[in-house]
């Protein structure tokens, strides 16, 4: 069981997922459409129904609002916004980084060092922000 904390912490990444995505430029040469706020909750409720599906079998609930939370900081708003698989294809993607399944051999570590150098420049990054 999830705890309400947890839950609604979750549900204000999305919200802040939803908000970043649904993106009403101030510019109206690029403006396609208007999103309204009911537009973005409506996105964030449906973040929130997939990224809740992820608290199965995890240990740590927090790691799921920190993800989401990461998502919204690093992800372009779509060219779809209203399509949401590509949420659960990036949490695939990033699981097995932060939870392994299985030892890798020596030949994973080349990969291994492209990813410490890459969070190595986003905190360094981070800090002079």
């Amino acid at each position: 069981m999830i705890s309400k904390e947890i839950e609604d912490a979750l549900l204000e990444k999305c919200r802040a997922l939803a908000m970043w995505q649904l993106y009403n430029t101030d510019k109206p040469e690029y403006i396609k459409e208007i999103w309204s706020s009911d537009d973005r909750e409506e996105l964030a409720q449906e973040y929130f129904s997939i990224t809740r599906e992820w608290f199965a079998g995890e240990d740590d609930p927090w790691l799921v609002v920190r993800a989401v939370g990461y998502f919204t900081s690093q992800v372009p708003p779509t060219s779809d916004p209203k399509e949401t698989q590509w949420i659960t294809r990036l949490w695939a993607c990033f699981y097995p980084l932060v939870r392994p399944g299985v030892g890798t051999g020596p030949e994973g570590e080349p990969f291994f060092e492209d990813i410490r150098k890459g969070m190595s420049q986003a905190e360094e990054w981070g800090r002079q922000a």
